[in-house]
């Protein structure tokens, strides 16, 4: 009876330890030399874009790009192929920051 219990309680554990997300930010008033975190955010998609392709390559984590209130002006189209899609397990995701 102690080894099932210690089962359940293991496999419940289990269930709830989040999978590391890694979080982008993009600002219109941001800057791409910035490490875009919500304080330093990048201004392009592109730049966006370009680090988590970067990171895709070195972390497992899913990553999250977030993008803050304001106009985006493109000079050219933002180009999302295969390569910047997640995986199982790896999600990544570009949405609006909460309420905005």
């Amino acid at each position: 009876m102690k080894s099932v219990v210690f089962f359940l309680l293991a496999f419940l554990i289990s269930c709830s330890v989040k999978q590391s997300t890694t979080e982008f930010f993009v600002s219109p008033s941001g800057n791409d030399n910035n490490p875009g975190t919500i304080e330093l955010p990048f201004a392009t998609a592109e730049r966006a874009r370009n680090e988590v392709r970067k990171l895709k390559q070195e972390d497992n984590s899913s990553i999250t790009v977030l993008f803050r209130e304001g106009i985006y002006r493109f000079s050219k189209p933002l180009l999302l192929t295969y390569d910047d899609s997640g995986e199982k397990g790896k999600e990544i995701k570009y949405s609006a920051y909460e309420n905005e």
